[in-house]
């Protein structure tokens, strides 16, 4: 179980600093995000699709990796307080996966451009499912 504990905290961590990067460089510092592998995370990140009821995904995803930071910290000191609480991390977890599902099919289907701070999202929500699926009994 610690081990489990400990690669949430990590994946959560990396998940803030790739999403809190889109949101300084969009929100606070305004410049264009830097797009590895030739995609075309301007295209993508300025869709109408960017924003969720009037919020702009990145911040979601700020969010999404602070609370599942927090409950993996929880986790990890109080055990015996917060485990009876796993199932709800699972659920927002999933949640979280089902939204980024959507955001990559509309990615895939819809813009046909990508962006590789959004997937690289997705993979670290999908890792960050798995785990913790693995921590219900």
């Amino acid at each position: 179980m610690q081990l489990n504990l400990v690669i949430l905290l990590i994946v959560s961590v990396i998940g803030l600093l790739d999403t809190g990067y889109l949101f300084y460089q969009k929100t606070v510092h305004k410049n264009p995000v830097a797009c590895p592998l030739k995609g075309k995370c301007e295209i993508v990140l300025e869709s109408k699709w960017s924003k969720m009821f009037g919020v702009k995904t990145e911040l979601l995803g700020l969010l999404f990796y602070l609370v599942v930071f927090f409950s993996g910290l929880a986790l990890m000191t109080y055990p015996a307080i917060f485990m009876k609480y796993i199932n709800l991390l699972f659920i927002f977890i999933l949640s979280g996966f089902v939204f980024a599902s959507y955001l990559f099919y509309i990615q895939v289907k819809v813009i046909k451009h990508y962006c590789f701070y959004c997937i690289f999202s997705d993979v670290l929500i999908l890792i960050l499912l798995i785990n913790v699926s693995t921590l219900i009994r």
